[in-house]
């Protein structure tokens, strides 16, 4: 039998991985026009019978003036601001999502596995939307990772100093002197090619989460949440132009996604010990 202090420990959410989610964006140099919505939101509609779930995203605009903030009126015939396609799990939990609005287009997933499989699928999607927005231009790649563990013993003896790498840089060593609930945030600008200024956040939260039980109880659990989000930006100051229209920028997708995951993986084994590091499947051929 386990002894109370052997409980006093951190898992990772999932057995294989701690990954609760991955998105991935596309951003837009400008808004969308009313032309390529409707044309994405057409091309979305081939997804029905992986994405059942559907609706759209409707904005209201507001016209500032002496009279005050009065609402805009709608132009007739104008299309919806944006349409999301999703699937859901039979508890209602949204596992996949697909979103078109005006200045992105986003992949979200909460059924993680391998990234292999997890950015074909999401190629399926994004290689038929991309080239039917017309002239829209891309302005940036993201990926973002969210990973949790939850801490097994009582909330009073949450001791999260073993979950990090000693001396890691996206880290304040005073947050491990805390013994109550801290944030801890890093962000810094990189160089990632001469056409592409690479942003680099990472935020780490010690918090108590609301969590849902079956069959509906809700329970408060003490966790480690860690988001990281790598941005690789065009056309920025000081940077070799590049400009990626729609019509060819799934091939740079293509490069520009696994480079991403790439240097996330780097990030992540700079932040878990070599024991979590190993436990979530961080070794040479992880994925």
């Amino acid at each position: 039998m386990a002894t109370e202090g052997a409980q006093d420990r951190f898992e990772p959410l999932h057995d294989a991985h701690a990954i609760e989610q991955l998105v991935a964006t596309i951003q837009f140099e400008q808004p969308l026009s009313d032309e390529a919505i409707r044309a994405g939101i057409g091309a979305m509609a081939s997804f029905q019978s992986k994405l059942k779930g559907f609706h759209d995203i409707r904005g209201v605009g507001f016209q500032f003036g002496p009279g005050g903030v009065i609402p805009m009126a709608q132009t007739q015939n104008a299309p919806a601001d944006g349409h999301v396609r999703f699937a859901t799990d039979e508890a209602g939990v949204v596992l996949r999502e697909l979103r078109l609005d005006r200045q992105s287009l986003v992949f979200r997933t909460q059924a993680y596995t391998r990234w292999d499989a997890i950015w074909t699928e999401a190629q399926t999607y994004i290689s038929e939307i991309l080239p039917v927005l017309g002239e829209a231009s891309v302005s940036a790649f993201a990926l973002h990772y969210i990973d949790k563990f939850l801490w097994t013993g009582r909330p009073d003896k949450c001791r999260p100093g073993p979950l990090f790498r000693p001396g890691s840089p996206y880290l304040a060593p005073r947050s491990l002197e805390s013994d109550d609930l801290w944030h801890c945030h890093s962000g810094q600008f990189r160089t990632a090619s001469p056409e592409a200024k690479r942003l680099e956040v990472v935020d780490i939260d010690c918090i108590d989460e609301a969590m849902h039980r079956p069959p509906s109880t809700l329970d408060t659990h003490r966790v480690v949440r860690i988001s990281t989000v790598i941005t690789d930006r065009f056309n920025q100051p000081g940077y070799k132009p590049r400009k990626v229209d729609c019509k060819s920028a799934m091939g740079v997708a293509s490069e520009s996604f696994p480079a991403l995951h790439t240097e996330l993986k780097r990030v992540f084994s700079e932040i878990l010990s070599d024991e979590y590091a190993v436990r979530v499947g961080m070794n040479a051929n992880a994925g």
